[in-house]
């Protein structure tokens, strides 16, 4: 069903790339407030420390066979499209930009 206003909803990340870094920040707050504990909060926390550990795996296979904006090329930024993208942004209305940015992938590398 099509918003009131026309307007059309548009998916950027695939599903697979969604559920990675829901998945991620879920396991990550477990190993954080479990990370103190004993017995079983302590089996909590090294069961979330060894599935974050098969995600990072999955996500660098992910990032070189995975969808078009979850490729780790679609964040490299060369010193061109990075002065592009300031100029872009300089502007009273930027053109719209899908994915994640040059200028936002910029501190990955």
């Amino acid at each position: 069903m099509a918003p009131p206003n026309g307007e059309r909803k548009v998916l950027v990340w695939d599903i697979s790339t969604r559920l990675f870094h829901w998945s991620l920040l879920t396991l990550v707050l477990v190993a954080w407030f479990t990370g103190e504990g004993e017995g079983t909060e302590a089996a909590y926390h090294r069961y979330a420390g060894e599935v974050i550990a098969g995600l990072l795996v999955f996500r660098l296979i992910w990032g070189f066979i995975g969808g078009e904006r979850a490729r780790f090329a679609e964040f490299a930024a060369g010193l061109q499209q990075l002065s592009r993208m300031c100029a872009i942004f300089s502007h009273a209305s930027p053109s719209v930009i899908w994915g994640i940015t040059r200028w936002a992938a910029s501190p990955c590398f």
